[in-house]
């Protein structure tokens, strides 16, 4: 359903109503559009006017043998961090909400992709897996 969401909220930013309104129907009646089901499915998969914009975002792409992704940092997933003098982190933001500084350092370490071939957007940091959803909801939208 977040799914759903983002990309209704970014299609209507980005003025593409037609596509907010199929995919706000979709969530609201609980049916599946058709690209939905292809990304739950992993089938779809991503355009190079997509994957620029996924750069542009702040993603790096990595190309190795079969595998091909989009790789984010924390910092490009709206997470702040401030250092003491030794390198720790002395404080950690995640969208403006304060996280505590065991969960930033998980947040730096955490690996953040969107697979190009299948448009599957995962992390192993829950903080950062809505942000990236975000990302690539705005990607598809455009």
């Amino acid at each position: 359903m977040l799914l759903y969401f983002t990309i209704c909220k970014y299609s209507l930013q980005k003025g593409n109503t037609q596509k907010a309104k199929l995919c706000y129907n979709a969530f609201v009646s609980g049916t599946n559009t058709a690209d939905d089901n292809n990304a739950r499915e992993g089938k779809i998969m991503l355009s190079e006017k997509q994957i620029a914009k996924l750069e542009e975002l702040g993603g790096k792409r990595w190309i190795k043998g079969n595998m091909d992704r989009i790789y984010f940092n924390c910092d490009a997933l709206d997470c702040e961090f401030r250092y003491y003098k030794t390198g720790n982190i002395s404080e950690a933001w995640h969208k403006g909400e304060k996280m505590n500084n065991s969960d930033g350092y998980r947040c730096k370490a955490a690996k953040s992709y969107i697979d190009v071939k299948t448009g599957e957007a995962k992390s192993t940091q829950a903080y950062l897996q809505v942000s990236l959803d975000e990302r690539l909801a705005e990607a598809l939208a455009c």
